[in-house]
């Protein structure tokens, strides 16, 4: 599924599958290679007259009718490739909050007075999950934690 969008003057084809097209300077086609740079984040970029738009917000833009200038939206990447999977089912509409809840890198305990605190983030609360005798007994009962607070 393809559409046409126009990002501040210039047409684009907007691909399901992630990738955006720019129009051939004489109007007739696209271009073979998807538009935009990779940042060092990894997300995908272009830039359109001078300005630099994140390639995720334009598909949403494209797809789900989203305002890709109202910066109070995020947009989260369901399976966390952020470089090669733009594909709008790929995509939600996420507020800060929830979009930290797909961190790979989180431990979910800290040492605390010789013990190992589980700890969970939910609605701007701390939700502590108990104080354990090693890391492994704490990231179990984070992960627990996690299935009951962080569900889309």
């Amino acid at each position: 599924m393809e559409k046409i969008i126009e990002i501040e003057g210039i047409k684009f084809k907007a691909h399901i599958s992630g990738n955006l097209y720019r129009v051939k300077h004489n109007n007739k086609g696209f271009q073979s290679k998807p538009a935009g740079t990779t940042t060092k984040k990894g997300y995908r970029r272009i830039k359109i007259n001078r300005k630099l738009f994140l390639v995720h917000r334009l598909m949403m833009y494209a797809f789900r009718n989203f305002d890709y200038k109202n910066l109070d939206i995020e947009i989260d990447h369901i399976n966390y490739d952020k470089i090669k999977n733009n594909c709008i089912f790929n995509l939600r509409f996420a507020d800060n909050n929830t979009n930290t809840w797909n961190k790979r890198d989180v431990k979910g305990y800290d040492f605390h007075q010789g013990k190992y605190r589980a700890r969970i983030k939910y609605n701007k609360q701390e939700i502590f999950g108990g104080s354990f005798d090693t890391k492994e007994e704490a990231r179990e009962k984070y992960l627990e934690l996690k299935k009951i607070y962080h569900i889309f």
